[in-house]
């Protein structure tokens, strides 16, 4: 369950770039935070924050190939560093990326899920387990219960992306600009080059 902070700045993010939150809110399944309509195509849009004394953007729990592939759908992600202050926060600034901009960071999840980490095995590894598993007569039954642990045993817990990243690979806003427009003709522009 998300703190009320996490929802106060991620409502504050919907609010200034316009875009329009899911009515049906949350649920036990992935949903972008909101989408915005640019060029009469609607496109999903993932809202993050960081504190600017951490520098560092929180994920999700359970992160893993499954939540990667749920982020595909979005076209935009929006992260948003604030300073904490009397009034609970304010922004400071703003970057964008397409799915496309955080592969570095999805490629490095992807590794590990692959080859393991934190001593647990990786799903490589295990593939191959799997096969002598099966040869050796294991109930099916047992196999796949264990494919549900080892599945969760290589999500990861949280990864953060680093701000710097973000100013690597994303696209950082004019905050004192309408940001509405910019994340729309940042759209644009990523659409018209595909």
């Amino acid at each position: 369950m998300r703190s009320t902070q996490d929802d106060s700045r991620e409502n504050k993010q919907i609010q200034i770039f316009g875009l329009t939150p899911d009515p049906n809110g949350r649920g036990n399944k992935y949903k972008p935070d909101g989408w915005i309509v640019v060029s009469d195509q609607r496109h999903f849009v993932e809202c993050k924050s960081c504190d600017s004394k951490k520098n560092q953007v929180s994920t999700a729990r359970d992160f893993g190939i499954a939540k990667i592939k749920d982020w595909q759908q979005n076209s935009v992600f929006i992260f948003s560093k604030f300073n904490k202050n009397d009034n609970g926060f304010e922004f400071t600034d703003h970057i964008i990326c397409t799915w496309d901009d955080l592969k570095p960071f999805f490629s490095k999840i992807e590794n590990k899920v692959a080859n393991g980490h934190a001593g647990r095995i990786g799903t490589k590894k295990y593939k191959k387990m799997r096969e002598h598993l099966i040869k050796g007569g294991f109930a099916i039954e047992d196999i796949q219960q264990l494919d549900k642990s080892v599945d969760h045993s290589t999500k990861q817990n949280d990864p953060k992306i680093s701000w710097k990243f973000l100013e690597e690979h994303g696209t950082l806003l004019d905050k004192d600009k309408d940001l509405n427009k910019q994340l729309k003709d940042f759209i644009n522009r990523r659409h018209n080059e595909t």
